[in-house]
C-alpha cells in the first residue's frame, strides 16, 4: 500500500498487518499476496479480522 503517510479523510485510517514467517506460509505465496492483497472470501475476511482481538491486541 504505497502512500505518503497522510490520511485521506479527517478521521484518518486504520491498517492491520499480520506478519507470518515461512513456517506458517510458504514463500511461493509472497508474490500473489503483494500483487493482489485482497480477501474476497467473506468468511476468511471475517476470521482474519477477528485475529487481533483473539490475540489480545487492542482494537
Amino acid at each position: 500500500m504505497p502512500h505518503n503517510g497522510s490520511p485521506v479523510t479527517p478521521e484518518g485510517f486504520r491498517k492491520r498487518v499480520l506478519y507470518l514467517d515461512g513456517t506458517h506460509l510458504g514463500d511461493e505465496f509472497i508474490g500473489a499476496a503483494v500483487d493482489r492483497p485482497d480477501l474476497r472470501d467473506p468468511l476468511l475476511r471475517r476470521r482474519v479480522g477477528q485475529m487481533p482481538r483473539r490475540a489480545g491486541a487492542p482494537r
